[in-house]
């Protein structure tokens, strides 16, 4: 019996305002929710956090311009990249001029920058990140049209914040041997197979936590039921599958 096959659909970015022209910082906010902007901004300079001066947008952007330069160019410490001079190994990386942020402003964002109302009560081990998390997975619904091929894999983050392992700041400590450095905290994630684009993401939980959620069941293995989850989005669409290794 013939089976029809999804056709080879390209990925595609539903906003009307992009085209074969737009620069990549077009593409980058397109694919970060102004809505987000707004209430990381207003999460971030409300009380108890008010005491400190209050977070721009404008300032918001180059914080994450400085972010996204770190990760390019790697530096052993964090006050390099504020060097004015070079040392005789590094070049100066003057990023006060560069960028018209100061060092220590730059650090005092960093040390407040908040995902979540602080004002509220929470149950959520995940309050801090959970809101992050969720609007990152709607918007990328609603901007981002995948290509014919998901890609299926997991991701770790270290923590570094407290410079040990603190209840605060790990709500679920995983550990993955094969992972360079496998403890932490684990998340699962489909990608968009031909330009890579993370498109959803989902936090690992406690064994409890991973045991309520959808799919799970006694049939059910672990990695069927986080495919599932990941992918039921594109339930019926023919879309190829396929896992990181």
């Amino acid at each position: 019996r013939k089976v029809a096959m999804h056709p080879r659909v390209k990925p595609s970015i539903s906003s009307t305002s992009m085209h074969t022209e737009s620069q990549p910082i077009q593409y980058f906010v397109s694919m970060f929710p102004n809505h987000l902007v707004s209430s990381i901004l207003q999460w971030t300079n409300a009380p108890p956090l008010a005491t400190y001066k209050a977070i721009k947008p404008s300032e918001f952007w180059v914080f994450v311009a400085i972010h996204l330069s770190m990760s390019v160019v790697k530096l052993p410490t964090i006050n390099d990249y504020w060097n004015e001079q070079d040392d005789g190994v590094f070049i100066a990386n003057k990023y006060r001029e560069r960028f018209g942020m100061s060092r220590n402003r730059w650090k005092e964002i960093w040390s407040i920058m908040t995902f979540h109302d602080s004002t509220q009560s929470h149950d959520d081990r995940f309050f801090k990140v959970r809101n992050l998390i969720n609007i990152f997975n709607d918007h990328m619904t609603d901007t981002f049209n995948a290509g014919y091929i998901l890609c299926v894999d997991e991701m770790m983050s270290m923590w570094y914040g407290l410079g040990e392992w603190h209840p605060e700041g790990m709500p679920h400590v995983a550990k993955i041997a094969r992972k360079p450095r496998g403890i932490g905290m684990e998340m699962t994630c489909v990608a968009d197979g031909i330009t890579g684009i993370m498109l959803f993401l989902e936090i690992c939980e406690s064994k409890e936590d991973m045991s309520c959620k959808k799919f799970t069941g006694p049939n059910v293995n672990k990695s069927t039921a986080t495919t599932l989850r990941l992918t039921e989005q594109w339930f019926g669409s023919w879309r190829i599958i396929v896992g990181d290794s």
